[in-house]
Order: structure tokens, then sequence, then C-alpha cells
């Protein structure tokens, strides 16, 4: 039978803010983290400081949904869109803090200048001048006429040319805001999360849109009876304590009853665990526990057979409901393991991937578990050759740019094969197919022709001179590893300076990958703007055992260093004349050294 899937009302700041207050409206878990800028707080206090419209907000009532303190909605309504102006409000108008994308706590204020009747993000340079009334939710927090008359005299003593009615007058007006009326879309509670989450996404176009993922999640939340609620707080623990320790460390305190369950004991070890590599969102926890126990990677399908899907008689039947719940807690139980996940982490730090800037393929990291997980479950290989096999496919997928379109699609075939296959035999294929003489003859050292420095071939570069503990540019103690480590001076081998003084002014040229070298601050300083021919030449004359400046000690060690820095010898003659045949001759030497590296692993 049909129904009315919505109705529309408006309400003010005021009363919805007091619903969530007493409960009447809660924020359902397959909600995000706030994410919104300052800038976008001001945007919206201003707005409805001016009595422009701020959109709609729309509530679902539900009684199956579990809310961020883990009890159910029942007879409440819960936000389904405007979680982010809802959240922004308490935080200015309440003082209330937030829970950042980065699951930091941080409180926000707005600061109001009565004279222009301007709002600014607050900083301490407010706190600085008697204009500003730095934080505007001292006009709504139980704030009495007695106090804030108090509040304006003190105002009008500091401030000469403001008057007590002018400025009763602008705080009037900033407390108005909280009886600005918003719209108000009620969804029928006949609706199931899918079409609850559909919605959002409709009316959410433009914003932050939820995925596959948050509807699973949502969906693990809402379940007790296969101890999705369990799985659900699991994945969600174990990657906010990847981020900040006090997650796992407060759970005996504010979860008493997660405490006390095999899953808390599964993921306890995250409170001494400080990962610099990989740190999985929920999202990758989720494609990865899929993926290794139901050897497929479509998230979609999850989805389906967490609601019990039969694909062949097309009905939802409670045993495969029970048995994916049952396969899903396997395959988060391996993904959590402790040791699983820190023997992982050492194998991608092994490859010379030591720190998390240097990361820029997160479908690659989930991939590379997914197949050690596959491994590990088989026990086919021997462990001392495991970790080979593991850090070959992760370079490889990079280099290759194996998951930098349709990752998922890709993961799919790439565990459908191995599954079919195994391991080795898949992999072994995969090798000679894209790491082909074509490829490191040709490919690599196209690929290597690139202004980004998150060029997959460049970071795999740097990643193997940290892993061969390469010293950088004319340093005969300092690696590049320690350099990148704090964030060091990058050098360019043909100096901006140079080539533009010159007549080569274009970025994306001077700025090629393949003029790049990590070097020492004061030997950066020492060596100037002036051309490769001159400052290469000055070094190698002062390669001296004796020398003071932190170069090599000698001749012999000047040429090894350009030799592991992939540098030609005939820098030594060039100039700006000579910057393409330079670049063209050390993408050369950058990829024949990356193939030394990848055969090493």
């Amino acid at each position: 039978m049909d129904f009315e899937k919505y109705g529309i009302e408006r309400d003010n700041i005021k009363n919805i803010l007091g619903y969530i207050e007493s409960g009447q409206i809660a924020i359902p878990e397959l909600q995000r983290p706030f994410v919104w800028k300052p800038k976008q707080i001001k945007e919206l206090i201003e707005s409805l400081y001016k009595g422009l419209p701020t959109g709609f907000i729309v509530v679902w009532s539900n009684e199956s949904i579990k809310l961020k303190d883990g009890s159910t909605s029942v007879g409440k309504k819960i936000i389904i869109d405007g979680q982010q102006r809802i959240t922004a409000l308490r935080a200015v108008l309440l003082g209330q803090a937030v829970v950042t994308s980065e699951y930091n706590e941080r409180n926000f204020q707005v600061a109001y200048n009565p004279f222009t009747e301007k709002f600014e993000t607050y900083k301490p340079i407010h706190d600085k001048s008697s204009k500003w009334i730095k934080d505007i939710s001292i006009f709504f927090n139980n704030n009495s006429y007695s106090e804030t008359l108090k509040f304006v005299r003190k105002f009008v003593s500091e401030n000469s040319d403001m008057n007590d009615d002018e400025l009763l007058e602008k705080i009037d007006k900033i407390k108005k805001i909280a009886d600005r009326e918003v719209g108000v879309v009620n969804l029928s509670p006949k609706l199931s999360i899918s079409e609850a989450t559909n919605i959002f996404n409709l009316m959410n176009s433009k914003g932050t849109r939820l995925g596959q993922e948050d509807y699973i999640m949502a969906k693990l939340s809402s379940d007790e009876k296969y101890d999705g609620y369990y799985l659900w707080k699991t994945i969600d623990y174990f990657c906010k304590g990847m981020h900040d320790k006090k997650y796992i460390k407060e759970i005996k305190q504010k979860d008493p009853d997660f405490f006390n369950t095999e899953y808390y004991n599964a993921i306890k070890w995250v409170e001494k665990y400080d990962s610099n590599i990989y740190i999985p969102t929920y999202n990758d926890i989720l494609r990865v526990s899929y993926a290794t126990v139901f050897s497929e990677g479509i998230l979609k399908k999850l989805s389906d057979l967490l609601d019990g899907r039969d694909f062949k008689t097309k009905s939802n039947e409670e045993n495969i409901a029970k048995e994916t719940f049952e396969k899903l807690k396997k395959g988060l139980f391996a993904c959590v393991n402790e040791h699983n996940f820190k023997q992982f982490n050492l194998f991608i730090e092994g490859t010379g991937f030591k720190y998390y800037k240097l990361i820029n393929s997160q479908s690659s990291l989930n991939s590379a578990y997914v197949m050690y997980l596959n491994i590990r479950n088989n026990n086919l290989i021997d462990k001392i050759e495991i970790c080979s096999y593991i850090q070959k496919w992760y370079i490889m997928s990079l280099l290759t740019g194996r998951y930098s379109s349709s990752s998922e699609s890709v993961l799919d075939q790439d565990v459908r094969r191995v599954n079919e296959r195994g391991f080795i035999e898949y992999f072994k294929e995969l090798e000679s197919t894209q790491l082909n003489n074509e490829y490191w003859n040709t490919l690599l050292i196209h690929s290597l022709e690139s202004s980004s420095t998150l060029t997959p071939a460049y970071l795999v570069y740097l990643a193997a001179q940290i892993k061969n503990q390469t010293n950088s540019l004319f340093s005969s103690t300092i690696t590049v590893d320690s350099i990148i480590k704090i964030k060091g001076d990058v050098h360019h081998i043909f100096p901006k300076e140079h080539l533009s003084h010159n007549g080569i002014k274009d970025q994306e040229r001077t700025n090629q990958v393949c003029n790049y070298a990590y070097i020492d601050t004061n030997v950066n300083i020492d060596i100037g703007d002036n051309s490769p021919r001159e400052y290469f030449s000055y070094v190698l004359k002062n390669s001296t055992p004796n020398n003071t400046m932190g170069y090599v000690k000698s001749d012999k060690e000047f040429y090894k260093n350009l030799e592991d820095n992939c540098i030609p010898k005939e820098v030594l003659n060039y100039d700006f004349k000579n910057y393409e045949s330079f670049l063209k001759k050390r993408r050369v030497l950058i990829s024949k050294y990356i193939k030394e590296y990848y055969e090493s692993l």
C-alpha cells in the first residue's frame, strides 16, 4: 500500500536545539563527524543574523537505529540531513565542543563587532580589541536580562562611542538568531535505511554524500540479533583509536558493556600502538574484512547479504543473514588482529614507505593487506617469502596505478582470481604482464615526466632511497630518510633562479620531480643559486677529509653520491642549456634505480 513518504513543517532554531538537548531529536550513527570549516560556521551565523534562508533539516522517525550514545531511537526523530548546521549552531550558540573528522574534540567560537555588525571566527587578536565581543554564546546560555545589562555597561565603559541602547539593540538582534525559522522535512517511519540514505543523497547532492559503507555501518549498528552492533562498535573504536588512543582508554569507563566482550579484547592492543603508515577508515576496514572472507570486492553485495539476500531466488533468507554476519565477524577479527596488523605495517615500512606523507593510495594498501590476510589464511607460502610477495604486490600496484581508478572493481577481480588460481600463480602472471621490459624501459621513464611530488613513481623512488639508506646530495652522513623525517629541504638541482634568469620560467618545467634531490639545509644555503656546473665543481673541489661544510670526504665519495642520487656525472659541465638533456638522463637513471630496488624486495 502506498504511503506519504514525507511531510513539511516549520520550527525555530531554539526549539530544534531544545529537542536535541532533551533527546527528542537525535543524531544517528550513519551521520558523519563534524567536517565544516570555521568560515562555513561564520557564514551560517551571518545568514541567520540577516534573516536569510539556510535550507531544510530532514528528520526521520525510526525505532531501530542506533544513536551516538549507543541507545536506539525509540520515540525519537533522527537527523538525516542538517547535522553539520545543527552541530555548528550547538557549538556557536551553546558553546558545546564538537568531534571533528580527525576524532578530536574542538570548540568553535564566533566573535561579533557591534560597530560594523561583522562576525569573525574567534582568534586571540579579538581579546586585544575592546570593540569585539569574542564569543556570542554568552547571549544564549541562560543569559538573564540583569547579566546582559551588566555586560552592556562594562562594554560601553570601554567604548565611549557606543551607548547602552545601541548595544542592547545589537544584542537583541543576535538573540533573534535562535528565533529564526527553518523548514523541517519529516520522513515517514515506514522508510527503510536504504530509502532514507537515498533521500539524504538526493537532498544533499552538493554536499557530503553517504556511500555504501555508511549504509552498511548503519545496518550493523541497528542489528542486535547477530552482534552487528558489536561489529560496528569494533570498527568504530578501532578507527578512532588509530587517531587518538583515548577512545580505547575510555572504553572501560564509558562503555562497560563493550569492554566485557571478545570484541574489546580484539582491539585493546591499539591503546599502546602508534601506526605511522596504515591508518584505515571504517570504509577501509569494511572493504578489507569483506574481501578477505567473501573473496569479493564489490561492497554493495555485502549490504544485500546482511539483509539475507538469496540472489538465486531473489528473496531474503534468515540463514543467509546469519551466515553473513558470522563471516564478516571472522574477516573483521582477522583484519584487526594485533599480529596481522603489526606484521603488515612492518612489511610496508620495510619497502621504505616509513612515513604517512608518502602514502597516496589507500586502495593499494587495502589490497596489499587483503593479499596478506589471504596468504595467512591459506597458509600456502613459507613465512619468510610472505614479506617479499606482499612488498612487491604493494609496489607493483603503486607503479602501475592499479587502483587509481575503479579500485573496487579491480580489487574484486584480484581477490576472485587469487581465490581461483592461488596468490603466487596470479601474482607472477600480473608481474610478467605489467612489469615487462616495455614498462621498465619506456612507461616508467615517461611517468617520471611530471611536476607532481605525488607521482607514484617518484614516491617509490624516495621509498627506495629510504630503504637503501642513501645519503642526501653531497652528504657523507645525512640520509634522505632523516631529511624526509624532519621535512627538510628539497633542492632544485638546476636552481629555479638560474633557470628563470636564463628564460626558463615555466613552473611545470622548473618543478619537474627529476629536478629534485633531498639536501641538508646548510649545504643548500652554501651552494646558492649557481648553475650546476659551478656548484657541483665547487663541491667536488671541497670534498676533502677535513672539510667543515658537511660535504662528502673524497672524490670517490662524491661520484658514489651522484650515482646513489641518480645524477649523471655530466652535470659537472651543465648549465641551463643542458636542462632538458639532464632531465632525460636522470629519468633513465631513476627508472633503473627503481627496477633494482623492486627486484631486491
